[in-house]
């Protein structure tokens, strides 16, 4: 059996030693030049029995890091990766855990060499059962109609809406309101599509989550009747006088619900004027003036001339 060539192996030695560490530190720059890193955010599937559902709020997304060649990482699609929590084995109420699993889909599948690690890697979940029911809906309005309009009434198609979610939770929703309808310069009635607000994204509408409100609008003026009112005579003529006083006139007046809700008969004022009028034994019609306080207009009034005699004072 030969010997070992120990003289010859050992010769030169230190030369043969830095050529070794050179080609060892070649090796892995070359190594460490090619090789790569990136970050992701992706969504996590959650896969439950399907009569629970999550309680809480929960990581609905999870970091990913992704390790591996540069050409294999410029090759990667995010969307060729899928974020997993099964949670299909617990069939009661609880809290669990499950590990994050990480699926590979399309050109990812091939692309061995990729390190891909999830954080956080375990999700901790609450599970509750599942309840389904049908709420009233109710509309939220903003914004103010035109001068003088009002909303004054509305109808909601469908008047009820299906909801799932958690027990709990389920347990306290008593209706589902819609996101706000803008009334803003409306005079006419209208029909308008909007959406359902929750307050949680632990409920859903598996339904739909949209309705129709149909709003009628409607002049906000009310109006007020003074059946019998007194006309009294003004610009009279010195030395002349009304011989048979005037018959009362009935007026009607409009304003706001505001305007109208102190006005009296005392704040109408009705006057005939007879300046113009200066014959004695003169038969005059004599147009009906009503004085109104601000914010009330006037409707009509009837009649609207009356007939007066004036004749000379004895």
């Amino acid at each position: 059996m030969d010997k070992i060539p120990w003289k010859k192996i050992l010769d030169q030695w230190p030369a043969k030693i830095l050529s070794v560490a050179a080609a060892l530190l070649l090796f892995f720059y070359n190594r460490i030049d090619t090789l790569g890193e990136k970050n992701i955010t992706v969504p996590v599937r959650l896969i439950t029995d399907t009569s629970l559902v999550p309680a809480e709020n929960w990581t609905s997304r999870v970091k990913l890091t992704i390790r591996g060649p540069k050409d294999e990482l410029s090759a990667l699609s995010e969307h060729e990766i899928e974020a997993v929590a099964d949670f299909s084995d617990r069939s009661g109420e609880g809290i669990y855990r499950a590990p994050v699993q990480i699926r590979r889909r399309g050109n990812a599948a091939d692309l061995e060499n990729l390190e891909i690690v999830a954080d956080p890697m375990m999700l901790r979940l609450r599970l509750e059962r599942k309840v389904i029911k049908t709420v009233p809906v109710v509309p939220q309005f903003s914004g103010q109609p035109g001068k003088d309009f009002e909303l004054s009434g509305f109808n909601v198609s469908p008047s009820r809406i299906t909801v799932e979610g958690p027990r709990v939770r389920m347990g306290k929703l008593k209706f589902v309101e819609t996101e706000p309808i803008d009334l803003r310069g409306k005079t006419d009635n209208f029909t308008i599509k909007v959406h359902l607000v929750l307050n949680s994204s632990l409920l859903d509408f598996p339904l739909g989550h949209s309705v129709e409100v149909y709003g009628k609008m409607k002049s906000s003026l009310q109006t007020m009747t003074f059946p019998s009112l007194q006309p009294q005579i003004v610009g009279l003529v010195s030395g002349l006088e009304v011989t048979i006083p005037p018959s009362p006139v009935a007026v009607r007046v409009r304003g706001t619900r505001q305007a109208l809700a102190g006005l009296g008969a005392e704040k109408v004022h009705v006057e005939a004027d007879v300046t113009n009028f200066n014959g004695p034994g003169e038969a005059v019609d004599v147009p009906i003036r009503v004085l109104l306080p601000p914010g009330v207009d006037l409707v009509e009034v009837m009649p609207a001339v009356i007939n007066l005699i004036l004749e000379k004072k004895p």
